[in-house]
């Protein structure tokens, strides 16, 4: 289990799988886990992860892409090609997404948004001031875990039926257009 978990954790940067089927595949694999703890058989999978405090594998590589991306605007961790930053006086400090070629074919279409340096700027600008202002690694790792308890973690799970792909960006886009935010 903690080689399983630390490779997915340590990659999760730049492998994140994007498709149902694929996130399905790596949830089972924790669902099946959490199922034999004590107490827990009761459960359904997202019951679970709420009652031992966890979060989905989904959940947490997009976590660790979100402290990269911190790491990057910090002078932390090499920026090179994949992020460019700038402050905004009200959203706070922001991702420039990537252009694209529009007249591209489909399948580079897929790609382009589903490269890191897309699906990393998005998923940075759906955080609030508050969090992505943090002046130390330490302080961002807490107000974005305190940020993320309030988003519900609903991964695709065969068998389950979730309203959207559990992304943050499509909690807090469907937060925002419900009307309530969520920072």
């Amino acid at each position: 289990k903690q080689w399983y978990q630390r490779r997915v954790r340590d990659c999760s940067p730049v492998w994140n799988p994007h498709m149902i089927g694929e996130i399905q595949s790596l949830e089972s694999v924790q669902c099946s886990f959490t199922r034999r703890i004590t107490g827990m058989k009761q459960y359904n999978y997202w019951q679970r992860l709420k009652e031992l405090r966890r979060m989905s594998l989904q959940r947490r590589r997009e976590r660790y892409t979100l402290i990269h991306m911190w790491k990057m605007n910090a002078g932390a961790a090499p920026k090179g090609t994949l992020a460019h930053f700038y402050t905004h006086n009200r959203l706070g400090v922001r991702a420039v997404i990537p252009s694209h070629n529009s007249k591209a074919q489909d399948a580079w279409k897929t790609k382009y948004h589903n490269s890191f340096g897309v699906r990393a700027a998005i998923l940075w600008n759906t955080l609030p001031k508050h969090v992505n202002t943090a002046g130390d690694l330490d302080q961002f790792k807490a107000l974005l875990g305190q940020w993320l308890d309030q988003i519900p973690d609903r991964p695709p799970v065969t068998g389950y039926t979730s309203q959207n792909a559990n992304s943050i960006t499509d909690w807090v886009l469907e937060r925002r257009v419900g009307g309530g935010m969520c920072d």
